[in-house]
């Protein structure tokens, strides 16, 4: 029926078949209008700030190992990626002069002890000497002391045996001969006296020069010892800063950690004090680090918000991104950059090769906005410039 209808009128059959597809164009044209409209009213899209200043951070900074004195290598234990522990030996400097004066300071530290021990023992025999001295002194002064006082009673004894016989004679009692032997027996009194009296005097002035004497060969004995005490600690002194200079030319690792950055060091070859010779990564957690322009940071990325890095080397449609969220946001601008830090997400693609100093690029979701308010402000920052008169608000939507 139908075919014998298209064959009557064939004219009209074309037509109304065009006028189908037209209305079927129309109603395709406007639901795909109607949904372009929803979508640019009511659906938001996210808007990015990107920065290819990022890069994966231990949370930890890493350490530099340093040379703390200038001099030659004698030993290097330095391998990139070698993990290390804390006080392990990296690098040796050479140490011999040093060394050389340590024993040195030892030896001489050690000889002060026995010195010290034979001057002591020695002011102790000068000590005891002293003592034996004073009390032989003693006895020899008392017993001439005695002596003269003997002396004395027989002089004055002989002396008036010698008046009385004086007296006896002028009275012609007796003779001349016994007045000269009284008068002689009293002079001999009087010389031994005297020469007793000047012994005593001799050996208490012996006792005094002998006090001193031994008193200033004590004194000689206790300055020496005093000097030899006083050189203990300086040695002692010197062998710590001895020690400190060995242990300066022995660098050790600070912390636990993997070598991620070494010098190329051979036997012999000089290095200035203050030279990095290594880089110590410690072992933490990972964070990434990104530098943005202070535009794109201030007042827009806050904490809180999400990120993607997408490595350099690791094509993100093969090993994805690694999702992070914001944690901190500088304040400071240095360099024309604002620092900001993202803490890793726990579900980040396990294909990914987390580890320090892995570069790529951040993008930091900063808003979410519908289509029609980002046109709405992008026309109003064009007026607000004063560009719509130029003819630029087209080339700014």
């Amino acid at each position: 029926m139908k075919a014998r209808i298209e064959a009557l009128f064939p004219n009209s059959s074309q037509a109304l078949a065009g006028d189908s597809s037209r209305f079927m164009i129309l109603v395709f044209g406007l639901a795909a209008l109607g949904l372009w409209t929803l979508w640019f009213f009511l659906v938001p899209i996210a808007r990015l700030e990107t920065s290819s200043l990022a890069r994966i951070e231990v949370d930890q900074a890493a350490y530099p190992v340093q040379a703390s004195v200038s001099g030659r290598i004698r030993r290097s234990h330095l391998t990139l990626g070698k993990e290390v522990r804390a006080g392990e030996v990296l690098v040796e400097l050479e140490q011999e002069g040093q060394a050389l004066q340590l024993r040195e300071e030892q030896a001489r530290l050690a000889a002060l002890s026995p010195q010290i021990a034979a001057l002591q023992k020695e002011l102790a025999t000068a000590e005891q000497a002293r003592e034996q001295e004073s009390q032989a002194s003693q006895t020899g002064i008392a017993q001439a002391l005695a002596q003269l006082k003997e002396s004395s009673a027989l002089t004055l004894y002989a002396e008036q045996e010698a008046e009385r016989a004086t007296r006896l004679r002028s009275e012609g009692l007796v003779s001349d001969r016994d007045l000269m032997l009284g008068k002689t027996e009293a002079e001999r009194r009087r010389a031994a006296t005297e020469n007793l009296r000047l012994a005593t005097t001799r050996l208490d002035q012996e006792r005094n020069q002998h006090s001193k004497d031994r008193e200033a060969q004590m004194e000689r004995l206790r300055a020496e010892i005093i000097q030899l005490q006083n050189q203990a600690p300086i040695a002692a002194a010197s062998i710590d800063r001895l020690q400190f200079e060995l242990a300066r030319r022995t660098l050790r690792s600070p912390v636990d950690g993997k070598l991620g950055e070494v010098a190329t060091l051979k036997p012999s070859s000089f290095v200035q004090e203050g030279d990095r010779l290594a880089a110590i990564v410690p072992q933490g957690n990972l964070k990434i680090v990104a530098e943005f322009p202070p535009s794109a940071v201030l007042g827009r990325i806050r904490a809180g918000q999400p990120g993607r890095l997408r490595l350099d080397g690791y094509p993100w449609t093969q090993y994805g991104m690694v999702h992070a969220v914001v944690t901190t946001v500088g304040s400071e601008i240095r360099n024309q950059t604002v620092r900001v830090e993202l803490a890793v997400d726990s579900h980040t693609s396990p294909r990914i090769p987390m580890q320090h100093g892995l570069p790529g690029l951040i993008e930091v979701e900063v808003e979410k906005i519908t289509p029609a308010g980002l046109l709405l402000r992008i026309v109003g920052k064009a007026l607000s410039d004063g560009s719509v008169s130029n003819g630029n608000l087209a080339n700014r939507i």
